[in-house]
């Protein structure tokens, strides 16, 4: 898994919001609010290779089980695809 596009995230408040920067604020001239999970998970994409080890990351860092958090993680994952913000 990988991050498409140049984004900055940013802690604005209670909310998370991505920033899209230079080509890609060509093409997308919009911020992407998140929460604070989602915005966990896009922060962690680099560190791992599969939906399964951010479900792991994810489970420790909000002390869940493992099985609590996977489809969360995985419907997460699917939306960034569709807005464009994962390569496949």
């Amino acid at each position: 898994m990988k991050q498409k596009g140049n984004f900055v995230l940013r802690k604005l408040l209670d909310e998370y919001v991505l920033v899209p920067c230079k080509e890609t604020a060509e093409q997308m001239n919009q911020v992407i609010t998140l929460s604070e999970i989602a915005a966990y998970i896009y922060k962690h994409i680099p560190d791992v290779d599969t939906a399964d080890q951010l479900a792991d990351l994810v489970s420790r860092e909000y002390n869940e089980p493992k099985e609590n958090v996977v489809e969360d993680v995985n419907m997460v994952i699917e939306k960034f695809e569709q807005m464009g913000l994962l390569e496949k």
